[in-house]
């Protein structure tokens, strides 16, 4: 079955340390899909989402309790965060689309 997942992440760290880096340090990763000016959106009506883009995913591990769900996506292995409930069906080989970007303060 496959689920779309949104994720708009201001959790810059986190991908940092998961391995990914911002669309404006590093090319597209193979498989990701950019998405242009009209996708740019407003974060508490001062800040604008940066570098959004899709990523297809494999999930490889979700953890209900923590709302940990860890996945494969263009040979990278990443960890995302998202709220409990949002994420309790994802489960080990569910395939998913990331829909990701970042803000600055």
């Amino acid at each position: 079955m496959i689920r779309t997942v949104t994720l708009v992440a201001s959790l810059v760290a986190m991908a940092l340390v998961a391995g990914a880096a911002s669309a404006q340090t590093m090319p597209a990763a193979a498989g990701s899909v950019p998405m242009g000016p009209a996708h740019m959106h407003r974060l508490h009506g001062t800040q604008y989402v940066q570098g959004m883009h899709r990523m297809p995913a494999t999930v490889t591990s979700a953890d209900p309790a923590t709302g940990l769900v860890k996945v494969e996506s263009a040979g990278m292995a990443l960890v995302l965060h998202f709220p409990p409930p949002a994420m309790k069906d994802l489960k080990p080989g569910d395939k998913i689309t990331l829909h990701m970007g970042f803000s600055q303060p």
